[in-house]
């Protein structure tokens, strides 16, 4: 991979993808991209390092 970015793998139970995935229609988007969405924001909200 080139272009920076890095291949995750993640397992979920089916109850957990059903809820990614109704919000992710929701807001227009496939599943990975709403959740890459959810961790960019999580990780905007944390307390800076200090």
């Amino acid at each position: 991979m080139t272009d920076g970015n890095k291949t995750v793998s993640v397992r979920m139970s089916q109850e957990l993808y059903t809820a990614l995935k109704d919000l992710a229609d929701r807001d227009c988007r496939s599943v990975p991209s709403y959740i890459r969405k959810l961790l960019r924001e999580h990780i905007r909200r944390l307390p800076p390092e200090e």
